[in-house]
């Protein structure tokens, strides 16, 4: 299986973030993820739900007051508590190599009687919701969130018995090998079925053979190993021993959240703005909005004593305030006029401080683009003189 990450874009913010694995708490399965509809031969639910739980009162094992983080053990303890694996001659369908995830279930499992157990069956949507996905175990960061597949895989492949089945989209590998033993093209993460899930069938004394399913040839199987049948033993599966990383700074320790949500921690910058991280929820594929810090339109108005402006000033939502930095060369808002807050005892009046200049027996305020003036008592206006045409051209 190859873990699938949902990326997020947010509209001209720096984003830095910490995903809710592949949105486990919906899909269960990171290679179903978002999770695919059911068929038109298939009859909703797709999936198969916990035929049993925990006695009256008690906690599935991985809800332990002193497990910090899902172990083998507890996820072990809980699929046998849940009853599907094995249960009624169940087998368990793995799957990988090209495999999708619908084309395991409708083509493979879904043929079986009774029904197989995929990832998705081991433990239900409920027991996902209550148990895997609450604040405590820090399902917001994918490196947690990796582990946990990894333990839920050798979980499966613990509580296996009888014969178990691996869907691959062929029997001969792009990568080199067959079935069961074939070599993934991609070397960049480990591989869940070699690493993981095959090994530990192989040590499990309950499991009799693993089959793969060609889907290219018609679902056919071929026997692939076999207790005491000298084939290959792969290294033993080493997910118990993953260390988890501590909980991403910063995030919630409670988020409230819808059932089946996808959470997200997300830690965001905006330019010369507030930092900080807030937990988003979402159905998968999760979409996520930040609203910033609200902004403040503000301009600066230079000093202009040509046009009556003694001062410089800013012009803030429709007021006037005092610039934020002091001197008569400033140059633009970001220098002068950054304003986040506005505090309205700031407000100041320009005009109060324009010039008042005496013009032919008027008195009269200057301001930027007009001007007030009033009639200077015993004065008399002096005639305007008549202008002297200017004399013929020749």
């Amino acid at each position: 299986m190859t873990p699938l990450s949902c990326l997020f874009y947010l509209l001209g913010i720096h984003v830095t973030y910490t995903l809710a694995g592949q949105c486990l708490s919906l899909c269960r399965d990171p290679d179903d993820c978002p999770p695919e509809a059911a068929q038109p031969s298939e009859t909703p639910p797709i999936w198969q739900t916990c035929p049993s739980g925990p006695a009256n009162g008690a906690q599935w094992a991985c809800q332990a007051s002193d497990i910090d983080f899902p172990t083998v053990e507890c996820l072990v303890a809980d699929m046998k508590t849940c009853g599907l694996i094995g249960a009624g001659g169940r087998s368990t369908v793995f799957y990988s190599f090209g495999a999708t995830t619908v084309q395991a279930r409708t083509k493979f499992r879904d043929t079986l009687n009774p029904k197989g157990v995929m990832f998705n069956d081991a433990l239900d949507e409920d027991y996902w919701n209550k148990v895997v996905n609450v604040p405590k175990f820090h399902m917001d960061q994918s490196e947690r969130s990796t582990i946990l597949v990894a333990r839920y895989a050798e979980a499966m492949a613990t509580v296996s018995t009888g014969e178990v089945f691996f869907v691959v989209q062929k029997y001969n590998g792009d990568g080199g090998g067959k079935g069961a033993y074939q070599l993934p093209t991609d070397t960049t993460n480990p591989n869940v079925w070699r690493t993981y899930e095959f090994p530990t069938l192989q040590r499990n004394s309950a499991v009799t053979k693993v089959i793969s399913v060609d889907l290219s040839d018609n679902q056919s199987q071929h026997v692939d190993w076999q207790p005491n049948n000298n084939d290959e033993e792969l290294p033993a599966s080493g997910a118990s021993g993953l260390v988890v990383p501590p909980p991403p700074p910063g995030c919630p320790q409670k988020v409230k959240r819808a059932a089946a949500a996808c959470v997200t921690c997300i830690t965001f910058a905006t330019p010369g703005g507030p930092t900080g991280t807030v937990s988003v929820s979402g159905t998968a594929p999760a979409t996520a909005a930040i609203t910033p810090a609200p902004t403040i339109s503000c301009t600066l108005q230079n000093l202009d004593p040509d046009q009556g402006i003694n001062t410089n000033y800013c012009v803030c939502s429709g007021s006037t305030f005092p610039v934020l930095s002091v001197g008569t060369t400033a140059t633009g808002p970001d220098a002068s006029c950054a304003y986040t807050t506005l505090n309205a005892a700031s407000t100041i009046h320009p005009t109060a401080s324009l010039p008042v200049v005496t013009r032919n027996c008027q008195v009269c305020t200057v301001a930027a683009d007009s001007e007030q003036c009033t009639p200077l008592s015993g004065c008399t206006p002096t005639p305007a003189s008549t202008p002297t045409p200017p004399p013929p051209r020749k």
